[in-house]
This record gives structure tokens, C-alpha cells and sequence, in this order.
């Protein structure tokens, strides 16, 4: 039975470290720096903005929400002001996340 090459090839590397000084690069050429030992994903790590984002974009919906009063536009006017408090709601619990988020440590668990 033939395995596929990329088995055959994580087998054989298996306990295997790169030589002192050795550093895999980003490209395959060589560009593009050193991979780093340790790759944090950005979606992982905690946005700080997000809350203000949220925020300011309660406040254009609900800048057009009024705009729309004055237009005498009552339907459109109630949809957009229960949009923009739907997002400020959010926005407000986000930022008590924000506050009190405390990242986990991840070293012991296996």
C-alpha cells in the first residue's frame, strides 16, 4: 500500500529539530523573514476598538433614524432608531467584556 507523501514525509520528520540557527522562512525562496515560534491569531487576541466602532456606528444609524423624523418618515424612522439601539446594546456589552477580560493561560493544558 502506497501512503501519500505528505504522511511518508511527517513520518519521517517525527522528533526531528532544524539545526542551531537554522530559521524557516516564509517563502519557499527565503523572503519574507523567520516564521516565529510562536504565531498569535489576530482573531484571537482581544480588539480593544471594537466597542468605539460599535459605538460610532450606533450613532449613524441613529443619525439617519433622525433624519428620517424630519423627513416624516415614521416607518423608516423606528426601523433605523431600534437598529441603532439594538447596536448600542451590543456595544455596551462589549465593552464590558472588554473590561473584564482576563486571556487565558495555555502552557499546562494539553
Amino acid at each position: 500500500m502506497n501512503l501519500p507523501i505528505t504522511t511518508r514525509v511527517a513520518k519521517a520528520r517525527v522528533g526531528l529539530t532544524p539545526p542551531e540557527g537554522m530559521e524557516i522562512s516564509m517563502n519557499a525562496d527565503g523572503s519574507g523573514g523567520a516564521v516565529p515560534e510562536r504565531n498569535s491569531s489576530p482573531a484571537k487576541q482581544m480588539d480593544n476598538d471594537r466597542s468605539k466602532r460599535r459605538f460610532a456606528r450606533a450613532e449613524k444609524v441613529a443619525n439617519k433614524g433622525k433624519k428620517a423624523v424630519d423627513e416624516g418618515r415614521d416607518n423608516k424612522a423606528d426601523r433605523l432608531l431600534k437598529r441603532a439601539a439594538r447596536i448600542e446594546d451590543r456595544a455596551i456589552r462589549t465593552e464590558e467584556y472588554e473590561n473584564n477580560y482576563k486571556p487565558r493561560n495555555r502552557k499546562g493544558v494539553m
